[in-house]
C-alpha cells in the first residue's frame, strides 16, 4: 500500500514538472531570426514587416540581413548592424501567442512548433499571415 501510494506522488510530481516546462515561454533563449518570403503572386513578394532588406543597385533583387533575438522573462531585444533595440512583450501560455509593438507597429503572433522541439526551431505567424523562421543561435 505504502509503495503504491509512493509511486502515485512521484507519478504526480513528474507529470506536473513535465506541464510546468512546457507550459513556460518555450521562446526564452538567443534566436536568429530569418524572413520568410512568399512569392506566389505573379509581380510581387511580401514578407514580415520588421524584415530587414537591402534594394539591390539595379533595383531588381532584393537580399535580407539575419535579424539577431535574444528573449528574456520580460523582453525582446533585436540586434542588426551592430545596434540593439529592446522592448516588452507579452506571452500567452494558453493561447501560445506572443505580442510585441516594434518600429510602432503592433505584432501577434501564434507560436508554432516544429515536430523536432529539441533542435531549437520554431515558425510565428502573424494575424495577417506572414512568417517568421527562429533557429536557436550557435552560440
Amino acid at each position: 500500500m505504502i509503495k503504491r501510494v509512493f509511486i502515485v506522488l512521484i507519478t504526480i510530481i513528474f507529470v506536473g514538472q513535465a506541464n510546468k516546462s512546457f507550459s513556460q515561454n518555450p521562446l526564452i533563449g538567443a534566436w536568429d531570426v530569418y524572413c520568410v518570403v512568399d512569392n506566389s503572386g505573379e509581380n510581387s513578394i511580401s514578407f514580415c514587416d520588421f524584415c530587414a532588406f537591402k534594394l539591390s543597385d539595379d533595383q531588381k533583387s532584393i537580399s535580407f540581413n539575419i535579424l539577431k533575438l535574444k528573449v528574456t522573462e520580460e523582453k525582446l531585444n533585436f540586434t542588426r548592424d551592430e545596434s540593439t533595440k529592446s522592448i516588452d512583450y507579452s506571452y500567452n501560455e494558453k493561447e501560445s501567442t506572443i505580442e510585441f509593438t516594434y518600429l510602432n507597429q503592433e505584432y501577434s503572433f501564434i507560436v508554432l512548433t516544429i515536430m523536432d522541439v529539441s533542435e531549437g526551431r520554431y515558425i510565428l505567424q502573424n494575424k495577417d499571415s506572414s512568417l517568421v523562421y527562429l533557429e536557436k543561435a550557435k552560440e
